[in-house]
């Protein structure tokens, strides 16, 4: 299964194939990629402003399909995340880590986000990200 979730409903872990080009023979090589995700326990306001706009009910009856061993189509509403992502982590075939992201968020008393913070690391780099979100 190319998708697994938490007790909440989030993808959890989503397996994917991705085409590299090979300069060494002028090929493109399929490979398997890992992305591990954790959240909070916020409301991903995206996610419910979509679904209060009819565009999650849409997206029931539209499937994704995996290319892999085990080809098989998911509703494309259920890689949408409920809750808010805190970690992704991406690892290669190997097991190695690829690349990684970690998110903070500051909310107002009502739940929104004001500030999230975005820290991304890929191999020896490292760059961080302030959003701050004001609502009308």
């Amino acid at each position: 299964m190319p998708v697994k979730y938490d007790a909440k409903g989030n993808p959890s872990e989503v397996i994917y194939f991705e085409k590299e080009y090979n300069y060494n023979d002028d090929t493109f090589e399929e490979k398997e990629y890992r992305a591990e995700i954790t959240y909070d326990n916020k409301p991903n306001f995206i996610f419910h402003t979509l679904k209060r706009g009819g565009f999650i009910a849409l997206l029931d009856n539209s499937n994704i399909g995996f290319k892999g061993a085990n080809i098989e189509a998911i509703k494309a509403k259920s890689l949408m995340p409920i809750n808010n992502l805190t970690k992704y982590v991406l690892k290669n075939d190997k097991g190695e880590i690829v690349k990684s992201k970690e998110v903070t968020y500051q909310y107002d008393k009502d739940g929104y986000i004001i500030k999230a913070t975005h820290i991304d690391s890929e191999s020896t780099k490292k760059d961080t990200y302030v959003v701050n979100i004001s609502y009308y």
